[in-house]
């Protein structure tokens, strides 16, 4: 008897429009930083939570729910992006190293995580892909990202590059030394330029149909995929944003 092809959909919306969803991102996203043994070495900003030009792409599986997610955050004056965040106290001369990659339409691809009980399954390839995949319908620059060791590949084959100038070609030592991290930038991500050209054809067909359907395989195992990319159009009004905004108390209670 054929194996039944398990189902997950791929969703795109902003923070302000899904406070359930967001939630669960934040729950689930502590849950793997504490599995690995980092939660200690970062110092978590929940701000983009209220911020109405975050969007957040979540991996939705039919039975385990939440599996995994990411967020584009947008530079403003009210806070700076996360890889600032991480990447200062290894960088002393950051600004000047960044230069103007970060103006006032730069952003960075963000929080990328896989839930252990799903990992192996391609999640963050179809989540990069469909966070790039939103970027021509958001005024955006240059993208950021700053990758963990297993989700690097699957960013450079959507278009990002890595960071020379930041440690050693982009490589450094984060959150705790013996696990790295890379500086990544996707210089005007909305071209896919950089993209390679086996990712091209699922980009260009997620930007004319963010509605669909599509079997994907990753290591030999299908997937049906819902993709839900057609983001509400209904703008929240904007809430003033803390950039130190504390975790839910439900995260809190573990570190307490």
């Amino acid at each position: 008897m054929r194996e039944r092809t398990e189902k997950l959909t791929i969703q795109a919306f902003r923070a302000v429009d899904h406070r359930e969803h967001v939630i669960r991102y934040i729950v689930e996203h502590h849950r793997v930083l504490e599995d690995i043994g980092v939660t200690s070495a970062l110092k978590m900003d929940y701000g983009w939570c209220m911020d109405p030009r975050t969007v957040v792409v979540v991996a939705l599986h039919e039975e385990l729910g939440m599996v995994g997610g990411c967020r584009l955050e947008f530079a403003h004056a009210h806070r700076k992006l996360p890889i600032y965040q991480h990447l200062r106290p290894l960088e002393p001369e950051l600004d000047t190293k960044l230069g103007d990659l970060v103006g006032a339409h730069g952003a960075e691809l963000a929080g990328l995580w896989v839930a252990h009980r799903f990992s192996g399954n391609g999640i963050p390839w179809y989540l990069t892909a469909a966070a790039v995949s939103v970027l021509d319908r958001i005024e955006v620059g240059d993208v950021l990202c700053f990758a963990a060791e297993y989700t690097r590949k699957y960013a450079m084959q959507n278009g990002f590059e890595a960071l020379t100038t930041i440690g050693d070609g982009g490589r450094v030592d984060f959150p705790i030394p013996g696990i790295s991290s890379y500086a990544l930038v996707n210089r005007n991500a909305g071209s896919l330029a950089k993209a390679m050209a086996t990712e091209k054809d699922r980009l260009l067909s997620l930007r004319r149909e963010p509605e669909q359907v599509r079997l994907e395989s990753t290591y030999e195992r299908p997937l049906e995929v819902t993709y839900r990319l057609h983001m509400d159009r209904k703008m929240t009004p904007l809430i003033p944003l803390h950039a130190n905004l504390q975790a839910p108390g439900m995260l809190r209670r573990r570190s307490a």
